[in-house]
C-alpha cells in the first residue's frame, strides 16, 4: 500500500514543476520574468546560444572578412587589372588607330592633292567644278594642235584637259559622267576645251557630238602639206631608230606609196566638208599652223573672239627666241607660272618637236608632191574662203 500511495505524489511534483515551466516561459514572454526563465532554462541553453551567437558571429565575421577582402582583393585586382589592360588598351586602340588613320589620311591626302594639281591648282577653291568642254580642237595631227591647245590657256579664262580624251571616237560608252570626270577644274566663267585630233575622221563621231551639244565651238589647224609630211616623218624618226635610218626620202618611197602618203598629209578638205553636213559653218573656224609659228598672239586672240571672249592677251606674253627658232612664253611675264601642258615647262616654249630640223625635198620628187597636193589645195582653199600662204601653192 505504502509504494502504491507514493507514486500519486510523485506524479502530483512532476506535474507541478511542468505547470510552473510553463507559467514562467509564459511570463518570460510576456516580459514578466527573465530572470526566472534564465535559471530555468538553464546555463546550457545560455551556453548553446552563446556559442552559436559565437560561432555565427565569428563565421559572420570571418565570412564577411574574408569575402569582403577576397572581394575587396579582388576587386582591387580586377578593377586594377582591368582598368590596366582597358586603359593601356585603349591607348595602344587609339595610338595605333590614330596612327594608321593618319598616315592613311595624309597618303590619301598626298594621292589626291596629286591627282588635283595634274588637272589643275586651282580645283581647290570656291566654285571650281569639272565641266564639260565647250570647244573642241578636233584636227589635224601634226599641225600643231597640242601647242594650240596650250598656248590657249594663256587666257585667264581659258581652261584645257591635258591630253587626248578620245571621247566621242573611243570612249562614248563610257558615259557623259566619265567624260565630265576627265576635264580641268574651272569657274563658272571659264571656258573649257578639250583636243581629240581624230574627231574629225568621222561622220559618226561629228554626229555624237552634235547631239552631246549642237552649239559647240569647233576649231581645226591645217598646215602646208609639204612641212606636214616632213613633221610626220621626223615625228617617227624621233621614236623608231628604223625610220631614222631609213631617211626621209626612202620613207616616202615612189609611186603609189608616195601618192597615198602625199594624199593622206594634203586632204583636209573632204574632213572639213563632213563637218559642214553636221554642223553650220560659222561653228568651224580653220586656222594656219604657219600663223600659229610665225605670229601666236594674233592667232590666239582670233581663237578667243571666236570663243566669244571680250578680252585678250598682249604681244608680251610670247617672245621669239632667235636660238631655238620658235616662240616662248615671256618668263618676266606674270602669266609664266600658271602655263600648263607644254612639254618644255621648264621655258614655255613651243613643245620640243617644232624644233626638229626637217629633211629637204626637192627635184622631181619635190614638183611630184606638190602635183598630188594641189588639187586638194586649191579645193581647201575654195571651201573655207581663204588662201593661206602656203610655199609652193
Amino acid at each position: 500500500m505504502s509504494t502504491g500511495g507514493s507514486l500519486p505524489k510523485a506524479s502530483v511534483i512532476c506535474a507541478a514543476v511542468l505547470l510552473l515551466g510553463i507559467f514562467v516561459l509564459y511570463h518570460y514572454q510576456s516580459g514578466g520574468c527573465p530572470k526566472l526563465y534564465t535559471v530555468l532554462t538553464g546555463h546550457v541553453a545560455g551556453t548553446a546560444k552563446s556559442n552559436t551567437g559565437d560561432e555565427v558571429t565569428r563565421g559572420d565575421r570571418i565570412s564577411e572578412s574574408n569575402t569582403g577582402d577576397e572581394v575587396t582583393r579582388g576587386d582591387r585586382i580586377s578593377e586594377s587589372n582591368t582598368g590596366d589592360e582597358v586603359t593601356r588598351g585603349d591607348r595602344i586602340s587609339e595610338s595605333n588607330t590614330g596612327d594608321e588613320v593618319t598616315r592613311g589620311d595624309r597618303i590619301s591626302e598626298s594621292k589626291t592633292r596629286r591627282h588635283s594639281s595634274h588637272r589643275n591648282r586651282l580645283s581647290g577653291s570656291p566654285g571650281k567644278l569639272q565641266r564639260l568642254p565647250r570647244a573642241l580642237i578636233i584636227a589635224f595631227s601634226k599641225c600643231g594642235t597640242s601647242t594650240l591647245r596650250s598656248f590657249l590657256t594663256l587666257h585667264p579664262d581659258v581652261v584645257a584637259a591635258p591630253r587626248e580624251v578620245r571621247f566621242f571616237n573611243v570612249h562614248f560608252s563610257e558615259g557623259v559622267d566619265w567624260y565630265r570626270r576627265q576635264m580641268p577644274y574651272s569657274s563658272p566663267g571659264q571656258i573649257t576645251i578639250e583636243k581629240t585630233p581624230g574627231y574629225i575622221k568621222s561622220i559618226d563621231t561629228l554626229q555624237r557630238i552634235h547631239t552631246f551639244d549642237p552649239d559647240i565651238k569647233l576649231i581645226a589647224i591645217v598646215r602646208n602639206p609639204m612641212t606636214r609630211l616632213q613633221s610626220s616623218y621626223a615625228h617617227r624618226a624621233a621614236r623608231h631608230k628604223r625610220y631614222a635610218r631609213m631617211g626621209f626620202l626612202k620613207w616616202l618611197s615612189s609611186g603609189a606609196e608616195l601618192e597615198k602618203r602625199v594624199k593622206h598629209g594634203s586632204d583636209f578638205v573632204s574632213k572639213i566638208q563632213m563637218v559642214y553636213r553636221v554642223f553650220p559653218e560659222d561653228q568651224l573656224l580653220v586656222l594656219n599652223e604657219e600663223a600659229l609659228e610665225s605670229d601666236p598672239v594674233t592667232l590666239l586672240n582670233q581663237v578667243y573672239s571666236f570663243l566669244g571672249l571680250n578680252s585678250s592677251i598682249s604681244n608680251d606674253v610670247l617672245v621669239f627666241d632667235e636660238r631655238k627658232g620658235f616662240y616662248c612664253v615671256n618668263k618676266t611675264h606674270p602669266i609664266f607660272p600658271s602655263l600648263r601642258g607644254l612639254v618644255n615647262k621648264s621655258d614655255g616654249c613651243m613643245r620640243a618637236g617644232k624644233g626638229r630640223k626637217h629633211s629637204e625635198v626637192g627635184g622631181a620628187l619635190l614638183q611630184e608632191i606638190v602635183d598630188i597636193s594641189r588639187p586638194y589645195v586649191n579645193k581647201l582653199f575654195d571651201v573655207i574662203r581663204t588662201k593661206f600662204n602656203w610655199t609652193y601653192f
